[in-house]
């Protein structure tokens, strides 16, 4: 029997980021937590940030359409500049850290929130090492990956 892990957050480290008062950082329980506020205070955008932080910009599931007798495969992702676009003054250093278990191996995992681009990789305190490109390159190299490979799903370090 195969054992899915969903990867439990322990820490969230958001800096350089204007729209919360930064160093912005949270400790999650291992119970509950709870996001609250009035409208318009950022709950949303932590939530998305949140997300970005462990899968990346990825939204939904993977569409599929045919097309000149070939399979084309997309994966939705966030606007490319969504983060960016909600700082009243851009800062090229805004970045999310976050720290997470999945399973029993630790990872810690930072992204840009200016470049829609991973930054840094650590499994059980190793940096994971790799060609350092922003989503839209590896979305392509993804793309052709997977026509090549008879569309199996290949997750290189990027």
């Amino acid at each position: 029997m195969k054992i899915y892990c969903l990867p439990k957050i322990k820490e969230l480290h958001i800096s350089n980021y204007d729209l919360y008062i930064c160093p912005f950082d949270v400790e999650f329980s291992e119970k509950i937590n709870f996001v609250f506020g009035t409208n318009g205070l950022g709950k949303t955008t932590f939530l998305n940030i949140m997300q970005y932080a462990v899968i990346g910009p990825y939204i939904g599931k993977v569409q599929s359409r045919n097309w000149k007798e070939q399979q084309k495969l997309k994966r939705p992702t966030f606007e490319k500049y969504y983060f960016r676009s909600r700082m009243r003054e851009q800062s090229d250093k805004a970045e999310v850290r976050v720290i997470f278990y999945l399973g029993n191996d630790k990872y810690e995992v930072i992204h840009s929130l200016y470049e829609h681009r991973l930054k840094k990789v650590f499994i059980n305190n190793e940096e994971i090492s790799g060609e350092n490109v922003n989503y839209d390159t590896y979305e392509k190299k993804y793309c052709i990956l997977s026509c090549i490979n008879s569309f199996l799903f290949r997750i290189p370090i990027v």
